[in-house]
């Protein structure tokens, strides 16, 4: 059977990865120069505290030992792996872990392994990690698994919106004058994922006005999309999260919509009041 690994910034509550055995390598938050081990030994909501303050979390790849180590334990234990990371344009986590899977190689030629960059983040991670702990149970093969993850790729969306454009500004993404500018004429960017960078897609005027051109746009997605599952994440913002679940669930009422709290890495680039959405068509063989 297939391992799936992830790392702390895939988003998906601490019961399901327990439940499902998942491993997860926790990326570091440095913090006022002290460091600490993302969801681990630092809460989301503490790093929240944190940013509300003015304070930019920066963030850091997983320790490599840590990685080395959850990787070596699987090949002992004789287990097929693929490895889900959070978007290379984002952070340097999967190049680190890809040359630590082809060294293990090397080493256990036998067992299968794969280290994918999802060019995705949060739910958008979270979302595939769903679709192949169900394909696993269904007894898909390690070569199903890694087809999955290519149509997943490229059938998804991944869509923001910020509370504030002072964030934008203090990750280099936008002038600190136009920011100002945006503030006074209450502009709320809205931001996707696109082919693994956070890109600026659309600019609105008002918070409403923002989250319904995300609600309408992951809609009309949803008519020509086959999917089963959508995410919805948050940054400290879980009432605008109740107010998209519950549109969505108006309009297909059997669709399962998940909502968690983005984590330290992706909050540090869109910061408080910051909301993403996220879906993921189905796959078929």
């Amino acid at each position: 059977m297939t391992k799936i690994i992830v790392d702390s910034t895939c988003d998906l509550p601490i019961e399901f990865l327990k439940e499902n055995n998942i491993d997860v390598l926790p990326l570091r938050v440095l913090i006022n120069d002290q460091e600490y081990f993302d969801k681990q030994n630092i809460k989301t909501e503490e790093v929240f505290n944190f940013m509300k303050k003015g304070i930019v979390p920066r963030t850091s790849l997983p320790r490599l030992d840590v990685i080395r180590e959850v990787f070596t334990e699987k090949c002992i234990n004789r287990e097929d792996f693929i490895y889900l990371a959070l978007s290379s344009k984002l952070s340097g986590t999967f190049q680190a872990a890809k040359l630590i899977m082809e060294e293990l190689r090397e080493t256990y030629p036998e067992i299968n392994m794969e280290v994918i960059d999802t060019k995705g983040a949060s739910m958008g991670i979270g979302l595939m990690v769903m679709e192949l702990i169900n394909m696993i149970k269904q007894g898909a093969s390690f070569s199903m698994l890694i087809d999955a993850v290519g149509f997943y790729k490229d059938n998804s969306s991944q869509y923001f919106t910020l509370s504030n454009l002072n964030w934008l500004t203090k990750g280099g993404r936008l002038p600190k004058s136009k920011a100002i500018i945006g503030t006074v004429m209450n502009i709320k960017p809205v931001l996707a994922i696109m082919d693994g960078s956070i890109e600026v897609i659309k600019s609105i005027r008002g918070s409403k006005k923002s989250l319904k051109y995300i609600v309408d746009t992951v809609i009309d997605e949803m008519n020509i999309r086959d999917c089963e599952h959508i995410g919805i994440a948050h940054c400290d913002d879980s009432q605008s999260a109740e107010f998209i679940k519950s549109r969505i669930k108006e309009l297909y009422p059997n669709k399962k919509v998940m909502i968690t709290t983005i984590g330290s890495v992706l909050a540090s680039h869109i910061g408080i009041g910051g909301i993403g959405v996220f879906t993921l068509s189905t796959y078929k063989e």
